[in-house]
Parts: C-alpha cells; sequence; structure tokens
C-alpha cells in the first residue's frame, strides 16, 4: 500500500462523531465481510430496539435486516441505501429514532 493510500484509508476509517454531517458518499461504502460480522448482530439488536427489524438477532444480512436498515434511514433523513456502513453503525442507537409498525418513521 502506497503511503497516500494508507493515509487516505485511515482517514476513511477515523470514527464520525455523533450527529456530525456525514457526506452523502460515505452511506454507500459497505463494510468488509469481517467488520461486518462483527457489528451486524449489534446493528440489529439496535435496530429491534427502534421497533425497524422484526427479526432474530443471528448476524446475517438478508432482506429482512436491509428493509430494516432502510427503514431507519428515512427515519434518520439519511441517504436509504441499506447497506451496513461505518456511518450506520456509529449512528444507529444514537439518534433516538423510531420506526412506526406501518413503516412509516418516527422520533420519540
Amino acid at each position: 500500500m502506497t503511503r497516500k493510500a494508507a493515509l487516505i484509508a485511515a482517514i476513511l476509517l477515523l470514527p464520525v462523531p455523533a450527529g456530525a454531517a456525514v457526506p452523502d458518499t460515505w452511506w454507500s461504502q459497505e463494510l468488509p465481510p469481517d467488520a461486518m460480522r462483527q457489528v451486524l448482530p449489534d446493528v440489529q439488536t439496535k435496530l429491534k430496539t427502534a421497533g425497524c427489524y422484526g427479526g432474530s438477532v443471528d448476524g446475517r444480512y438478508g432482506p429482512q435486516t436491509r428493509s430494516a436498515i432502510i427503514a431507519w434511514q428515512k427515519a434518520a433523513g439519511v441517504p436509504q441505501t441499506g447497506i451496513v456502513s461505518e456511518p450506520l453503525t456509529q449512528s444507529v442507537g444514537t439518534m433516538n429514532l423510531r420506526c412506526a409498525p406501518t413503516g412509516r418513521s418516527t422520533r420519540r
């Protein structure tokens, strides 16, 4: 890895403070598979607490998880990608959002 590439990678992996504006493109940058496997159970648990996810917390990314992420992203007013990204992992569970049973989203 070149020095420039290492610097860019380090910048992209910096944590984003809660409530900070995140460029829309960051929501489309999916986590690497190993990282996703590590964070997915926690993401599913937080989505379930917010009323966005009705499936089991199994650490698997499937249609229910994708739909729950999109519902949460809609409630948060961020790009609706359905992707497990760094901004998602850092903000889900911290923004006090609730997905309504009808598919609409509300703030608690």
